[in-house]
């Protein structure tokens, strides 16, 4: 309904409200119909610098993802804790090159869309080869959201559930094995849940804004999403 405008907030929010129990407004015991306004408050909102501490462990993940040393590689992502806004988006590419080096697809999508939610923030505190870094993947994706060719990305709802940005406004996805049964979208502007029909390609609205697609039907369900 309302929002501060800051994109890292608004998907703070919404991962608050993903991960909160609703209780239902009842009458004798049996729910009912009913409305329900949340306020989110953010203490000190604004950044501060990257410490130290951070910046270490994230080189200390970078020289170990260069030797290909997994283990020192988890140590030091195990010590990567999150303090700022600057340090979450650090913390998305963290994960990317993880997940380039011994993940899939989707685990390196989610590390660099988490890296594009900050990417207004990385010239603060920030050491410069690591802005450089940032600024070369963040270039990427404003390449794929403006030229005309399409992309694609396998997925599996491992949960019952998948999402991931959008950077195309037009998507269709093929399934392989199993179903989808539900397609949210949480745009800037806008949030939508529909049935999903496999036999449809869906157009995102330019005025909704940037959007999230979340898929959910059977778990180990198995697809190819095609963005174009």
């Amino acid at each position: 309904m309302r929002s501060t405008g800051d994109k890292v907030l608004e998907q703070m929010a919404i991962r608050c409200i993903e991960h909160s129990t609703f209780e239902p407004a009842s009458v004798n015991g049996k729910p009912i119909e009913g409305d329900l306004e949340l306020n989110i408050k953010y203490n000190n909102p604004q950044p501060k610098r990257t410490s130290n501490e951070f910046i270490a462990a994230y080189a200390s993940l970078m020289q170990a993802i260069a030797a290909s040393d997994r283990a020192a590689a988890d140590e030091a992502m195990g010590r990567l804790k999150v303090g700022s806004l600057y340090e979450d988006a650090l913390m998305g590419m963290a994960h990317y090159n993880y997940a380039l080096k011994w993940g899939n697809d989707e685990q390196q999508l989610t590390g660099l869309e988490r890296t594009l939610d900050g990417s207004d923030l990385l010239q603060a505190g920030v050491a410069p080869d690591i802005v450089a870094n940032l600024k070369s993947i963040i270039e990427q994706l404003e390449k794929i959201r403006i030229d005309d060719t399409s992309y694609e990305v396998q997925g599996a709802l491992t949960e019952g559930r998948w999402y991931m940005h959008l950077f195309k406004t037009h998507f269709r996805a093929v399934i392989s094995k199993g179903s989808i049964s539900q397609v949210k979208l949480r745009c800037k502007r806008r949030f939508l849940s529909f049935n999903f029909d496999p036999g449809l390609q869906y157009e995102v609205r330019a005025k909704d804004g940037d959007c999230v697609l979340q898929f959910e039907g059977e778990p180990g369900t198995e697809f190819r999403l095609v963005q174009f």
